[in-house]
């Protein structure tokens, strides 16, 4: 075996490592992340009416509002560092012959795949439609916790309270469009020249 195939056997292998340690972390962090909403919910239903005795718990939902923040700049960040790594082994299967590109993507392009389609012997992410992708969902329902939570903090003290939900929401939506454009482009830097042409 040539040294080179085997320095890139192994950077293949320490690729897919850390891939698997981003989903891993991103399943960790959500389970988190989702018991937080339901022991807030318990806790301030258990109170009593639970419309009523928000506005008193205002600093819960303050802290909720800002953990969801973090746990979506968290998953976007995650989410691009699994592309990334997946790119790179796109990329290590096409240098060494273990995968080469496929004519689909230039009769039928699509642009959810930020490596162009292949055939060949190294499994990686499926050409999935939008709707049944990880990525966006979990992105979509933590915009969502985002405009939740700060309609929640802003429940007792303002009537704009879902205007300034949905302001909030929107803005979450705004970071994840940008980072998915980011995404697209530095992603599409790591793909092989030859599947480049191909695409």
């Amino acid at each position: 075996m040539a040294p080179q195939n085997s320095a890139l056997e192994k950077a293949l292998q320490e690729n897919f490592n850390h891939a698997r340690h981003q989903e891993t972390q991103r399943e960790k962090y959500m389970a988190m992340y989702w018991l937080l909403w339901a022991a807030v919910l318990a806790y301030v239903g258990r109170q009593g009416d639970l419309a009523s005795n928000v506005p008193k718990n205002w600093f819960i939902f303050g802290f909720l509002a800002i953990m969801s923040v973090a746990t979506l700049i968290a998953n976007l960040k995650w989410n691009a560092e699994f592309a990334n790594h997946m790119a790179a082994a796109a990329a290590i299967a096409d240098t060494l012959d273990l995968n080469r590109p496929t004519q689909t993507r230039v009769e039928t392009p699509n642009r959810s795949l930020l490596y162009p389609e292949f055939t060949g012997y190294m499994a990686l992410p499926l050409n999935l439609p939008l709707l049944l992708r990880v990525g966006p969902w979990l992105s979509a329902i933590h915009c969502l916790g985002v405009a939740l939570s700060v309609g929640l903090l802003m429940y007792g003290w303002t009537c704009w309270r879902v205007l300034l939900g949905g302001l909030a929401g929107a803005c979450a939506l705004a970071v994840c469009f940008w980072m998915h454009v980011l995404v697209q482009r530095r992603v599409k830097t790591r793909t092989p020249l030859r599947q480049q042409k191909e695409a």
